[in-house]
């Protein structure tokens, strides 16, 4: 077994211990949302993550349509244009943040529209030396 798909079977407890918290932690009722949304996205990660794994090793014809140079390059490209689409809609998100007086979320979004370049550069580098 990888130690990839190990890491995977790490998160169900992790999310069953934040659902916990979330039902008998005696936080907030923001955090026990935030806490739900997590615990319930980490368990469709992990399940993901762990049947598309599955599936990579078990069938052959999935492996040959995921891993098809053409279908890489499609999905290479959608990526990019929904990062731009993102970006802009964070920009336009930090705006109306901005004119509703909601300053800290206005400077998260900045923020993080500012750290992204350098994410997609970083990543692009490691990627290059990889192959």
């Amino acid at each position: 077994m990888k130690r990839n798909q190990k890491l995977w079977y790490l998160g169900y407890p992790v999310a069953a211990i934040l659902a916990a918290a979330a039902v008998w932690g005696g936080v907030p009722e923001a955090v026990r949302l935030a806490l739900g949304v997590a615990a319930a996205a980490l368990v469709g990660v992990c399940h993901t993550s762990l049947l598309h794994e599955k599936m990579l090793r078990t069938d052959p014809d999935y492996r040959v349509a995921v891993l098809d140079e053409r279908n890489l390059a499609l999905r290479e490209k959608a990526g990019n244009i929904a990062n731009a689409a993102n970006l802009a809609l964070m920009g336009v998100a930090a705006v109306v943040f901005l004119g509703l007086g909601y300053t800290v979320p206005a400077l998260v979004l900045w923020g993080l529209i500012t750290v992204n370049p350098l994410i997609l550069i970083g990543i692009s580098s490691l990627l290059e030396k990889r192959m």
